[in-house]
């Protein structure tokens, strides 16, 4: 008890500097008065205790300006008085379910788990039902110790000295405080049977009127430290056994509000569960719930704060029957089904479950085909059951109510076959020592399942609560709790003493133990032979069932990769199709051709936004989905927001309203890509469906006021049009992915059905809510609720909003005079960009590698270095750590330029020093971009008078001769006679330049000695220098368009350390062949481009 009031204590002290501050030395006015009742026993037994827990109470009670007043009852009588409105609180009690509507109980502080003695003179009693007396030693009076105490005549005291005062020895003696009973003299008549049962958790317990209080409470809970907590405790005990397990500490710290809302009004929540569970997944003895599902609750208790009582039942169907009905809150385990998902709420996945038919040995079925007519046994309500009614025609099916009953019925030849999860039958036929079953993998169905919790549909907070704590369940406690369980499922136990020999005096005695032995040896070896056969049964089936399930998972990575890897495929050459059609919007067209141009673009970016719809949906379906913590202007989010879409709106008549209330005085910590992707998508749903009228963004605080010492705003954006509106019916489905409203939206509006889905993930992810009421043709209102951090500072990087994308507007948009640096080894590249920097009007240094690029740092004061990472001498990653090492502030603004494409590729130059990254080939536009960002950051401005001086030359690229692409040349199915140099590229890169891009040509054919450089280096194997070459190769050919080429580059690149010579030798040979080709198409394309001047 102390050990509580000690933790207790320093939790208030703690939570009391934090908000000292807002608090007045002196308070002046009329208090409010608590009533707090402790346990009377301290006041006269442990006056140290009882003072240290007036303390706690007292700092507590002022934090909330209250006056408390401490009244000494024992605990029956303290929950009398507190029914009756005479006290406030209990200090210390726990949780009863007859008072769950009459009270508030708090979060869980410590866990009581007491000590079970059995008298000696017993211990030859088989079962703890034969006993008849059982005293209990505890603060409190615990109904449900362990399952056999229903069948006992039990006394329970809070004094271990009324227990010990009896003259009769009680059976059993159940003590909170084993320290205290082993040293008196009764204890040697009794010895531990058990250490753990049923646990008791302690809470402080709040009249109904206390409410706020009670929140009060539970938010300091969740901000304590278990370290402080466990040592203050640890010195308590020392020496001592330790019976309590410490609660502070491992609680999240925040959630959100109705959360906290939902939990202080059911502290307990219940589940169904059939029998004693369903092993390996649940397993419940003594009042304990355990299992590969049982431990995953277990951590979500203990994250989270929330208590799970089980319900029981005889059978599963009964068990969704209570779901549906709510006489339980909620199923630990349950496949997810589409019919099932219109009545329960299903969390995120949590194990898959591998079905097999079960068979005698002599029978061996193996198939679905097999089992028809045959005798089946079913079990009520699972899934399975309906798969069999449906696929195994003729088959005469017999209900049980749990899978130990199929099993049994199986081994009693009145079944044939039972279909179940493989896990769970191995385990009880190893169990039940049904040795003469024989399982197998049905290879004509899919055998694979998998199992969520589920809740209600009306109550999906439990939900959101169930998947919250199941994130918290980090990768390392997932796979130790698998482990531990389903290795279980090989165990098998031989009993290797069935039999005992027996021994007597006398000749005709030896001669019965020979006989005996010698049969007996018989025996042994026949069921060793059996043990043998169904070991390696058992571990065939494992090893079917392992294989199986990997195949599973290998197949939903198998798919979330594939989402994610076509999305990318696909949007490559989509890149290249919005990039022709930018170059093409920079000529001279006709009305008609302009027309086209823009049909052209506007269906290229519809297809790239359901490509990023798919791409988004596939990180979120993997478990990838992260969010970034930045300052962010909510109203700078907003018009960014409503800028996206405000031609698409005035061009259809329709007013864009933004409302930012003027409460909002901060700035806020979120993820703002995050954020303005949701309002994006809400926005233009709401642009699509509306014909006329508006579209209204507000952004305002939930609550009217926020308190001063206040951590977190709950902050409501509200999306409203006055569009066609969503029918009642129709709202509950429009966040379930791939389903939309109506089923001509698709053929009507376009889309994939999953825009409001990844917003719902997104939103679920900030701890947020999303929710829509609508009125047909009236309109619809979206409203987002998200809880976010207010701070100071200022956001770093501005929103993403709309550019001006043509040339002419490039130019116009001019940049303010950047002193710039650009380090590239390759002369091609140097090329293109001190090209393009020419076109933006900005003069620039250059530097042949790293080495000569840091000696120049270090003689010129340079506003902008754009670097390549990978270079001789010195590299771009050492460069960009030195400078931003030495550099006093952000100057030089450090930009990354590379070719690489690997995944990490970007965190990698931000990890070496860069500020920034730009992926080559660059298009002007995203190079100008860029030079905005860096300008912006070193707040760099146009100085008055300054005036550009255009150094970009219009050439007349319509004629055919300039414009003819590369792959006019004929075609061949070889790499030979593959054309690989693409034009358009070139011409996007270079602003449709035509000298800069006969600057570009002729830098490369007078710099194509790399792949002799590249052969020689394989030749001496120095595989190290053949991948920088490598590198060197793809990024310069990367600008001529030849993506082919730069991809064998690239192979090469990444496996020529581990490459078979053999292979590598074909891989550079076809490049080889390919750069051949190449050179004679950069030769053509020069000798076009001189004769077109020539003529001119």
């Amino acid at each position: 008890m102390f050990s509580l009031v000690i933790v207790l204590s320093f939790s208030t002290q703690i939570i009391a500097n934090e908000i000292k501050a807002d608090i007045e030395p002196a308070i002046t006015h009329q208090l409010e008065p608590l009533n707090i009742a402790l346990p009377k026993s301290l006041s006269t037994q442990n006056k140290r205790t009882y003072n240290v827990l007036v303390n706690f109470w007292q700092q507590w009670a002022l934090q909330l300006n209250i006056q408390p007043h401490f009244i000494e009852l024992n605990y029956k009588k303290a929950l009398l008085a507190l029914a009756n409105g005479d006290i406030d609180v209990i200090a210390i009690g726990q949780y009863e379910e007859q008072y769950k509507n009459k009270f508030y109980f708090s979060l869980p502080v410590i866990k009581e788990q007491g000590v079970l003695y059995q008298l000696k003179s017993n211990q030859n009693k088989v079962k703890a039902t034969q006993t008849t007396s059982l005293a209990i030693h505890s603060p409190f009076y615990k109904k449900d110790i362990f399952t056999e105490q229903k069948a006992m005549q039990v006394t329970f005291s809070t004094e271990l000295s009324n227990i010990l005062a009896q003259q009769t020895s009680y059976d059993y003696i159940y003590s909170t405080h084993p320290n205290n009973f082993e040293k008196t003299k009764r204890y040697q008549d009794y010895q531990r049977v058990k250490k753990h049962f049923n646990p008791l958790l302690i809470r402080a317990v709040f009249a109904k009127n206390k409410r706020q209080q009670a929140l009060a409470f539970n938010e300091g809970i969740r901000k304590f430290d278990n370290y402080s907590a466990e040592v203050r405790l640890s010195f308590h005990r020392e020496g001592e056994e330790a019976t309590f397990e410490m609660l502070l500490g491992h609680y999240l710290s925040q959630i959100s509000i109705e959360q906290q809302e939902f939990l202080i009004d059911n502290p307990v929540v219940t589940y169904g569960i059939v029998g004693k569970g369903y092993p390996p997944y649940q397993i419940f003895a003594d009042g304990v719930l355990t299992g590969l599902i049982g431990d995953k609750q277990a951590l979500i208790s203990k994250r989270i704060g929330i208590t799970f009582e089980p319900v029981f039942f005889t059978s599963f169907d009964l068990v969704l029957a209570a779901l549906k009905e709510q006489q339980i809150d909620f199923i630990p385990i349950i496949s997810k089904t589409e019919q099932r998902s219109k009545d329960y709420a299903f969390t995120s996945t949590i194990g898959a479950s591998q079905l097999a038919i079960i068979s005698r040995h002599a029978d061996k079925i193996n198939s679905l085909n097999a089992l028809a007519n045959k005798r089946i046994a079913v079990i009520k309500g699972f899934l399975h059951s309906k798969i069999i009614k449906n696929k195994v025609p003729g088959a005469q099916l017999i209900y049980v109510d749990k899978p130990e009953d199929a099993l049994q019925a199986i081994n009693n030849n009145q079944v044939d076959a039972y279909i179940g999860d493989l896990s769970n039958t191995i385990y009880l036929a190893n169990n039940l020592k049904l040795h003469a079953l024989y399982f197998h993998m049905s290879k004509d169905f899919n055998t694979v399942s998998f199992i969520s919790m589920a809740t209600t549909q009306s109550n999906v907070i439990l939900r959101d609560i169930l998947d919250l704590g199941l994130s918290l369940i980090n990768d390392e406690e997932a796979r130790e709790i698998k482990n531990k369980w389903l290795k279980k499922t090989l165990v098998i136990q031989t009993d290797d003493h069935r039999y005992q020999a027996l021994i007597d005096r006398g000749i005709n005695i030896v001669v019965i133990v020979i006989i005996t032995i010698v049969l007996y040896m018989f025996y042994r070896y026949r069921q060793q032979l059996i043990a043998v056969k169904y070991r390696q049964q058992i571990e065939l089936a494992l090893e079917e069932a392992k294989k199986a399930r990997d195949e599973a998972e290998q197949s939903a990575r198998a798919k979330t990769d594939f989402l994610a890897r076509m999305s990318h495929e696909i949007r490559t050459p989509m890149n290249g199709v919005l990039g022709m059609a930018e170059a093409m919007s920079f000529t001279q067209l006709k009305p008609d051709q302009k027309e086209l141009l823009d049909t052209l673009n506007s269906s290229a970016k519809s297809l790239m936004t359901l490509l990023n719809d798919i791409l988004d949906f596939s990180k979120m379906d993997a478990g990838k989905l992260t969010l970034e913590s930045t300052p962010t202007n909510l109203e700078e989010l907003a018009n960014a927001a409503m800028n996206n879409f405000r031609y698409k709106a005035e061009s259809r008549g329709l007013q864009l309203i933004i409302n930012v209330d003027e409460t909002i005085k901060y700035n806020y910590l979120s993820d703002p890509t995050r954020l303005l992707q949701v309002l994006n998508n809400l926005i233009s749903n709401s642009i699509k469906f509306t014909e006329h009228g508006f579209i209204q963004l507000t952004i305002k605080l939930a609550a009217q006021t926020v308190p001063k010492n206040d951590k977190w705003h709950d902050i409501l954006f509200e999306i409203k049009d006055s569009g066609i509106g969503i029918a009642q019916e129709k709202t509950g489905t429009l966040f379930t992915p791939f389903v939309q409203a109506e089923q001509d939206t698709t053929r009507k509006f376009g889309g994939t059905g999953l825009g409001l889905s990844i917003c719902k993930e997104i939103i679920d992810a900030m701890a947020g809510t999303i929710s829509v009421s609508s009125i047909i043709n009236v309109g619809s209102l979206f409203t987002i609720k998200v809880p976010l951090a207010p701070c100071k500072e200022q956001p770093k990087t501005a929103l993403n909003m709309f550019k001006p994308t043509s040339l002419s507007e490039i130019q116009n948009d001019t940049l303010p005079p950047l002193k710039i640096l650009l380090a590239e080894d390759n002369p091609v590249n140097r090329k293109v960009i001190s090209g393009q920097l020419k076109q933006l009007g900005l003069p620039c240094d250059i530097a042949e590698n790293g080495l000569i690029a840091y000696q120049m740092y270090q003689q010129a004061d340079y506003d902008i270095i754009l670097s390549d990472c990978h270079m001789p001498e010195m590299d771009g990653f050492t460069l960009a750590n030195k400078i931003s090492t030495e550099r006093k502030s952000i100057k030089p603004w450090l930009i990354a330029i590379t070719a690489d494409a690997l995944e990490g590729a970007i965190q990698s130059c931000l990890d070496a020093g860069f500020d920034d990254y730009l992926a080559k080939p660059c298009p002007i536009s995203s190079l100008k971009e860029k030079l905005e960002i860096a300008a912006a950051a070193l707040l760099i401005t146009q100085p008055k008078g300054f005036k550009e001086e255009s150094t970009l030359q219009q050439a007349d690229l319509t004629s055919p001769a300039v414009r003819q692409k590369g792959n006019s040349i004929n075609k061949n199915t070889g790499i030979e006679t593959t054309p690989h140099l693409n034009r358009e590229i070139t011409l996007e890169l270079t602003g449709e330049d035509i000298e800069l891009t006969l600057e570009i040509l002729e830098a490369y054919l007078t710099n194509n000695d790399d792949f002799n450089d590249l052969i020689n280096a394989h030749q001496q194997s120095q595989l190290s220098k053949v991948k920088d070459i490598a590198h060197k190769i793809k990024s310069a050919i990367r600008y001529l368009g030849a993506e082919d080429l730069a991809n064998i580059a690239e192979t090469i690149e990444e496996h020529s350390p581990n490459e078979k010579s053999n292979q590598l030798n074909e891989l550079i040979a076809t490049l080889g062949k390919g750069l051949e080709r190449l050179t004679e198409e950069v030769n053509h394309w020069c000798n076009e481009i001189r004769n077109k001047e020539e003529i001119k």
